[in-house]
């Protein structure tokens, strides 16, 4: 019974084995001798001769015309078949055409593999669609990623704009220019270079198969780090309205109290001033001006405000002086009046007729000097600067 059984295992193990050798020699055989298959192969790719000469003209064929949507027989060793999609393709020539809109062409089907055979080379009625080669100008928008807290970074790109060619269906579908900063490990002062990434509306990708070019891909950015620092926002009058107007401080009003701005180490400001360039007292959108070691973020510039001017008017009047920080140990000799100097003022503050002028002696020495004389009320201008002689003894 034992003998039986031993015999019955063996000769299964024996059956086992040779199956797997009857299949282990079939593929051997068919590697060896890798005979030839017939296959079919959908979605062609295409290429057009003569776009060269369509640009020249003004033209360019749609990345919609990018396959071809036909079935082309081909034989060839089953290995060379696998990778078929990679060496047969459609050639079109479209150097005759002289106008946009939809045609139906014929192309020629190649390949590029001297192992594979294609059974129908002429193939007829391809549809290609032509447009119009357009070129348009694009702002670049700066994107900073990964800014590390506590800091801004002032970004300037060594160009603001770029120009986009091509089919005027995509350069529509355009929404920006994108040039992104990753700013996790930068320095300052540091120059970088960034590549310019078409953006779609709608937060759509741009296809790999696309007519859009740019007329440079990469731009260099001059990046400089500051400290962030808030500070607040006080209204001042330009330099122009300052002669012939007075900001009403007390019946102004603006949108925020405190802007959040970038400073350097060498920046001593104890504000940030919003310039008021108008005369219209209304409300409107006035800038943040920048001081030396300051930096203003563009998107935070712009704030809201309702300034209120007073019109100044212009009158001759006599101006006391008086000096303030006066060296210890001396003693200033001047004129104590200034008589008939034109002045700008509020009406109310010229009928006062207390004008005083001061003239700050910080730092002098003993000897003759000539002070600048500025007005001790802030309502007041004068038409032109006045010096006065002291003399410190």
């Amino acid at each position: 019974m034992i003998q039986k059984n031993k015999k019955k295992k063996s000769g299964l193990r024996t059956l086992i084995l040779s199956l797997v050798l009857a299949v282990v020699l079939w593929i051997v055989i068919g590697i060896i001798q890798d005979p030839d298959v017939r296959g079919t192969i959908t979605n062609i790719p295409v290429e057009y001769t003569g776009a060269g000469t369509l640009s020249e003209r003004g033209l360019v064929v749609t990345p919609s015309s990018g396959h071809a949507e036909i079935s082309v027989n081909i034989t060839g060793k089953r290995r060379d078949l696998i990778e078929s999609s990679k060496s047969v393709g459609l050639v079109i020539d479209v150097s005759n055409i002289t106008e946009p809109g939809k045609y139906m062409l014929d192309g020629t089907v190649i390949s590029t593999s001297s192992r594979i055979t294609v059974e129908r080379e002429r193939v007829n009625t391809i549809p290609v669609v032509i447009e119009e080669l357009v070129t348009e100008e694009f702002p670049i928008t700066l994107l900073q990623s990964n800014v590390p807290k506590g800091i801004l970074i002032e970004t300037k790109l060594s160009e603001t704009k770029v120009k986009v060619s091509g089919a005027q269906s995509e350069i529509d579908k355009l929404e920006e220019i994108t040039a992104e900063l990753d700013a996790a490990n930068l320095i300052s002062d540091a120059q970088t270079e960034i590549t310019l990434r078409p953006k779609l509306k709608g937060s759509a990708q741009l296809p790999k198969e696309t007519t859009i070019s740019l007329s440079f891909g990469k731009v260099t950015a001059k990046n400089t780090v500051y400290a962030k620092k808030t500070l607040p926002v006080k209204m001042r009058l330009s330099q122009k309205l300052s002669s012939e107007y007075w900001l009403d401080t007390d019946a102004s009003s603006c949108a925020v109290s405190t802007a959040e701005i970038g400073v350097l180490p060498t920046c001593t400001a104890d504000c940030v001033y919003l310039n008021i360039n108008t005369a219209d007292s209304e409300d409107g959108t006035y800038m943040l001006l920048s001081e030396e070691g300051m930096y203003i973020p563009e998107k935070d510039a712009e704030i809201h405000a309702n300034p209120v001017l007073v019109k100044k008017q212009q009158r001759h009047m006599d101006i006391t002086l008086t000096a303030v920080n006066v060296p210890s140990g001396l003693t200033p000799e001047f004129n104590p009046s200034l008589t008939g100097v034109l002045v700008s003022a509020p009406e109310e503050v010229l009928n006062e007729g207390n004008i005083t002028g001061v003239l700050d002696l910080t730092g002098l020495t003993a000897g003759v000097h000539s002070v600048t004389v500025k007005m001790e009320n802030e309502k007041v201008t004068l038409f032109e600067e006045i010096t006065v002689n002291v003399t410190l003894e």
